[in-house]
This record gives structure tokens, C-alpha cells and sequence, in this order.
């Protein structure tokens, strides 16, 4: 609460290997366990979806195992992570629905896909092709500060 709104969106940049991906996988326990990911105080808890398309199923369970045990007796059951080193292509009828599928199973308000390089090298071609997420607000905003404040909020 008092963190984000419903359709915010945040894009962490710096260099490979400096944990931005950690710091989004730990923000996605958080919500899942309705704790603060400042102060840890109690708010409310909403459901998570990680998509990681880098670590492997073994290493991204490694990777959320400790921060599940830290936030203990608060998580409450609704974060679903999911590894797809494989990666997506959205103009793949494939990926589409198995992404389209994941959404409506798990109802996420908080979605965290990444790294990175990633979405920086293939979302901008793809994303005028997402009729099926049209109800969603999206944007790629990587680069400079001016170029990620140029993406703005979508209209």
C-alpha cells in the first residue's frame, strides 16, 4: 500500500548482474505476503506472477526459497513464479496463450517479467502486436532517464 497503484509500472536499469532482478522477486514476495518492502509492516496482500526468462526452474526456486522463508508466517500462498529461459515471443500464438493462460489463472496485480535485455531487445517490436493484452496499459521504458520519462504512461 502507498508503493504503487494498480497499472503503475517500474523498470529497474543499472548493470548485468547488479541484482535488479532480485530486488523484483523480492518487491513480488512482499506483496504475496502483504508486507511493506520498506518496512516490512503489514498491508494488504495481493497476488504475484514472476516470469523469469533467464534462471532456470531450480535456480529461480533457490532464488525465492530464501526470501519466502524471511517473510515466514506473513506469505500468504499467492505468488506463482514461473521460468521460461526459453524465452517469449508474444507474436507466437504459443506464447501468447500461455502467458494469456497464466494471467487468468493466477489473476496477478503485481507482474514481473524480466531481465531486462530481454524486454528491451524484443518488446518494442512486439508490443503493437498484443491485441489480446489490449486491455492492458503497456510500455517499454529503458534507456536514459529522459528516454525512460519519454515512454511516459501509455495512452
Amino acid at each position: 500500500q502507498g508503493v504503487m497503484r494498480r497499472r503503475d509500472r517500474l523498470g529497474l536499469s543499472g548493470p548485468e548482474g547488479h541484482g535488479k532482478m532480485t530486488v523484483l522477486r523480492q518487491l513480488a514476495v512482499c506483496a504475496a505476503s502483504g508486507l511493506s518492502p520498506f518496512t516490512l509492516e503489514e498491508c494488504d496482500a495481493v497476488p504475484a506472477l514472476i516470469i523469469d526468462l533467464q534462471e532456470d526452474r531450480d535456480e529461480l526456486g533457490e532464488q525465492l526459497k530464501w526470501m519466502l522463508d524471511l517473510a515466514g508466517s506473513a506469505y500468504q500462498g499467492i505468488l506463482h513464479a514461473e521460468s521460461r529461459t526459453q524465452g517469449m515471443n508474444l507474436l507466437a500464438r504459443a506464447d501468447r496463450r500461455w502467458l494469456e493462460g497464466l494471467i487468468r489463472a493466477h489473476e496477478p496485480a503485481l507482474l514481473v517479467i524480466g531481465p531486462l535485455r530481454v524486454a528491451k531487445n524484443t518488446w518494442p517490436n512486439e508490443i503493437a502486436k498484443w491485441d489480446n493484452f489490449s486491455h492492458l496499459s503497456i510500455a517499454v521504458a529503458c534507456g536514459t532517464p529522459k528516454e525512460r520519462h519519454a515512454a511516459g504512461p501509455p495512452a
